[in-house]
């Protein structure tokens, strides 16, 4: 026996859930020097250069931070290519800025002071955001594998019961 509405009677419908809208990554410029040579040489240019990497460099953070918390792994993987890229220019950069001599004795503009100190901070939080978000994906995968092999042994059929017969094949 069915139910059903009586004639005339409208029927409820069930509001739909809504989906929520995944906001686009940021995008990233990509500003690579090939090699050391191409930096640029006056030292307005080579801090300027280095607030510039810095200011990428939190950008994939902040990018590979919401990769982490979708649990995208492409975007992760690209977001920690771009990174190492970063940190190797960063070396290759600081390097540069040694040997020219520029020494970090107040000579700089109190402005690009300021905005280094907060890019530095903002890149040191954005790691530990990192790193906070990766250890908590290491504790599901290690709660995951742990959860699969306890099953296995009881799913996973015995050895002794698989057998292979061939088939008869056609004109046998």
């Amino acid at each position: 026996m069915s139910l059903r509405p009586a004639a005339g009677a409208r029927r409820l419908r069930r509001p739909r859930p809504r989906k929520k809208k995944l906001r686009s990554p940021a995008s990233i410029s990509l500003t690579i020097w090939p090699d050391i040579d191409a930096l640029p040489a006056s030292p307005g240019e080579l801090l300027s250069t280095r607030l510039q990497i810095l200011r990428e460099l939190a950008l994939s953070l902040e990018a590979g931070t919401a990769a982490l918390a979708h649990n995208d792994a492409e975007r992760i993987a690209r977001g920690a290519a771009r990174q190492a890229e970063l940190c190797r220019q960063w070396s290759r950069l600081e390097e540069q800025i040694h040997l020219s001599g520029i020494s970090r004795d107040g000579r700089a503009a109190p402005a690009i002071e300021t905005e280094f100190a907060a890019l530095t901070s903002r890149i040191r939080h954005l790691t530990r955001v990192h790193c906070s978000l990766l250890r908590h994906l290491q504790r599901s995968l290690a709660i995951l594998t742990h959860f699969v092999e306890r099953g296995a042994a009881t799913y996973s059929p015995a050895a002794h019961t698989l057998r292979v017969e061939p088939r008869p094949q056609a004109g046998d």
